[in-house]
């Protein structure tokens, strides 16, 4: 036994288990009760192993994913192959959670990945066009509703000014006519025709009024350029929309779908002691099975939980490895995300193997020091949301839902137009009866 209590099990054969979870650890069943595998953390369990002269076999999988904590007391999965000890090794990337260090112990000196699960769903797809309310209100989102108040309130006290230098104008400036001509309202349409870049008819000749008139001018062109800008941004980069803004809008969607993987540690904290209604109800889901698609690491299931009406619990990075650049269409969940940044994960053993927990923790170290680590997550972990924002802030080209609302207002023009001049008409008929 001298050499066990030394090395911990070195000595005898270490029982690993594992189960499929691509680029992590990818198992094949060739035939009964006959498995091979590969990935990531079986790379470096070898290089793990060869160093420290190790010897292990490889369990077959077990259900239960990770392994969550059940109500009573008991884990499922490969934590609870670990408390229970029909297992030495658990060759899974792990969060760290208390609940787990008080049945197992992490090989935490150096973290073999660094991840981020969030909520994740599909963008909603752009509305086709409609003559709606909203449709029109778009003309107005480039500019906040206080730029256009003060931009009303500018052209009221522009119109006045306007229409008191006018009046009180004296000397050849200003001619009769002008004066009389230069009310109120028809101040304020000069003003409105020299800010949209019209000009007016009659121009006023005094200093003061063609003070008015030049900063009149000069508001317009800016709240011109302004407006421009921000109307090509607002149609032409890409903006997805977010079907759903929380998790508790999620709950009372009943075909709405919740996609994740089997025993994740977070399903404990959801179980019923949680204070939050819709994380209670996130449990039963995965509990009952009811809409809820249990991910076993192949790319249908992947893709199958990034299509609309489906709400996925993963890091976005694996998603990407695992199905490339359609993971790109997925939007984060509105509601932020307590943790806010990524978290270590680490290999785990069970409780009562410190002298093996010490060696490997000590060869995990130099491997991350020699970048053996970095060149093995190079090699199996590609997916990077790099490839994402690009195709998020592409340029695209005008539809008709995005112009419909300019389009319009052509016909109402010419609406609008044709009932003036039957007014017109009509008023002068009844002058000549």
């Amino acid at each position: 036994m001298g050499d066990r209590d030394q090395r911990g099990l070195s000595a005898e054969e270490l029982r690993v288990i594992s189960v499929h979870n691509p680029p992590f650890v990818k198992i094949h069943q060739e035939m009964a009760n006959h498995f091979t595998h590969s990935g990531y953390l079986i790379d470096l369990w070898n290089i793990i192993s060869a160093e420290l002269d190790l010897r292990y076999r490889l369990l077959p999988p077990r259900p239960g994913g990770y392994g969550a904590l059940l109500h009573n007391g008991s884990w499922t999965g490969m934590v609870g192959e670990l408390a229970e000890k029909r297992a030495d090794v658990a060759l899974a990337a792990m969060f760290y959670r208390e609940d787990r260090a008080a049945v197992l112990d992490y090989v935490n000196m150096a973290p073999v990945w660094s991840g981020h699960y969030e909520f994740y769903m599909r963008a909603g797809e752009r509305d086709t066009a409609a003559l709606t309310g909203d449709m029109f209100a778009s003309l107005l989102r480039p500019l906040h509703q206080h730029v256009w108040l003060m931009l009303f309130l500018s052209l009221v006290a522009l119109a006045i000014v306007l229409v008191t230098s006018v009046r009180l104008s004296r000397g050849p400036a200003e001619s009769g006519p002008t004066r009389r001509e230069f009310s109120f309202g028809f101040s304020c349409l000069s003003v409105l025709m020299t800010v949209t870049g019209q000009g007016w008819a009659v121009t006023p000749v005094s200093a003061p009024a063609r003070i008015v008139t030049i900063c009149s001018w000069i508001t317009g062109l800016l709240i011109t350029f302004h407006y421009t800008a921000n109307m090509v941004s607002h149609l032409t980069v890409v903006q997805p929309a977010a079907p759903i803004s929380s998790l508790a809008e999620f709950a009372t969607n009943n075909d709405w779908t919740l996609a994740m993987e089997d025993g994740l540690g977070i399903i404990g904290s959801w179980a019923q002691k949680s204070p939050v209604p819709a994380e209670r109800h996130l449990y039963k889901r995965t509990a009952s099975g009811e809409r809820f698609l249990r991910l076993n690491g192949t790319p249908e299931a992947f893709l199958a939980a990034v299509q609309p009406r489906t709400l996925l619990y993963h890091d976005q990075d694996l998603v990407i490895t695992a199905i490339g650049e359609e993971a790109c269409h997925l939007l984060p969940l509105v509601e932020p995300d307590p943790r806010g940044k990524p978290e270590a994960t680490y290999l785990v053993l069970r409780k009562g193997l410190k002298p093996l927990r010490s060696v490997i923790n000590k060869t995990l170290l130099r491997l991350m020091q020699t970048g053996t680590l970095s060149r093995l997550k190079r090699r199996w972990l590609r997916g990077s949301r790099q490839l994402c924002p690009d195709q998020r802030l592409a340029v695209r080209p005008l539809t008709l839902a995005d112009m419909l609302a300019v389009i319009v207002i052509v016909p109402l023009a010419a609406i609008g137009a044709g009932l003036v001049l039957a007014g017109e008409l009509l008023a002068s008929r009844l002058r000549c009866l």
